[in-house]
């Protein structure tokens, strides 16, 4: 009889992020439910770029500020910084609007600028059979397995 290897699903996990906003006192916290740190760093960096900026002055760019801002906060991300087409058509027409930046160190500036206004406090995981949260070291670093 053929037995069917199970193939282990990714599991998702919630995780935490405590920040200060433009130097307040007060402490805000965003929950994520992702399948790593990087991810729920991701959607967390989406998130504050939608909080933060006019949509028409980044229109068409979140990815990429994103992932810059992400960047910054892991050390296992090794990729090298993402470039602007120039030549792309999406690019090119925003380039005209006066609103709108063009070049990566626009992107750079936008990501300064939110380092700059975001304070990340408290960065954690949280484990359902310990039912704790667990704190993880910023920026990221990838986990050694022998």
């Amino acid at each position: 009889m053929l037995q069917k290897t199970k193939e282990a699903s990714p599991v998702l996990s919630e995780y935490r992020i405590s920040f200060k906003l433009d130097e307040r006192v007060t402490i805000s916290s965003r929950h994520f439910m992702a399948f790593n740190a990087r991810d729920a760093l991701t959607m967390f960096a989406h998130t504050m770029v939608k909080l933060l900026f006019n949509r028409k002055f980044y229109e068409k760019r979140e990815f990429l500020i994103t992932k810059e801002f992400v960047r910054v906060h892991d050390k296992s991300f090794n990729s090298p910084q993402f470039q602007i087409d120039e030549h792309s058509t999406s690019f090119k027409e925003s380039a005209h609007s006066n609103s709108a930046p063009s070049s990566l160190e626009s992107i750079e500036s936008i990501v300064i600028d939110m380092n700059r206004r975001i304070e990340l406090v408290r960065f954690e995981e949280f484990n359902k059979w310990a039912n704790r949260w667990y704190t993880l070291k910023l920026p990221l670093e990838e986990v050694q397995r022998n």
